[in-house]
């Protein structure tokens, strides 16, 4: 995620597209610059006036990598979190940790998005099936990765709401056209 919302910070400043060339692993975004970068920028037109002045070093200053993370490793006893966490980001929160906050209710609207499609899609589907339009509906909702999803930064929730509103857009001409 803290790649995803680096990508987003730097969109929010103003510095357009990442070059590829500087997508390396060494930037703030490491390979998430090689992304489409529609979400990104929406992500960063919706932060940039939270986030304040985007001073150059600030996210040096306050993100921070643990160097004693075990991310991803199941057997590993300890140091799960990913960043060191400090002031920059407890409550009020300010700056980037108030820009990645709102970039996560973002993809949460997203998600919400999704969800809503798909009960159209089976409405669609299964005219008059109000129970199994609800019960897809849950389906997604309830889906621990959905979930994990849709609580981050990360392109991939724009990429599904696009996608189940496209399936319902093609199932309703489909549907005029049968009639």
């Amino acid at each position: 995620e803290v790649w995803h919302y680096g990508y987003v910070y730097w969109a929010a400043g103003g510095n357009g597209l990442p070059s590829p060339d500087s997508s390396d692993g060494l930037a703030i975004w490491a390979q998430e610059g090689s992304q489409p970068p529609l979400y990104y920028l929406m992500a960063g037109l919706l932060t940039r006036p939270l986030t304040g002045s985007l001073v150059p070093g600030d996210w040096e200053s306050s993100v921070r990598y643990n160097p004693h993370a075990a991310v991803g490793e199941a057997d590993s006893f300890g140091n799960r979190n990913h960043l060191v966490h400090g002031t920059w980001d407890r409550w009020p929160w300010h700056g980037i940790a108030l820009g990645a906050h709102a970039a996560r209710l973002f993809s949460i609207v997203l998600g919400a998005v999704t969800i809503a499609f798909a009960y159209l899609i089976s409405r669609c589907l299964a005219p008059g099936g109000e129970l199994t339009a609800t019960l897809a509906a849950a389906l997604i909702a309830f889906n621990p990765q959905f979930l994990f999803l849709s609580a981050s930064v990360s392109n991939d929730n724009l990429v599904t709401a696009t996608c189940a509103a496209g399936v319902w857009l093609c199932l309703r001409i489909a549907g005029s056209r049968t009639r």
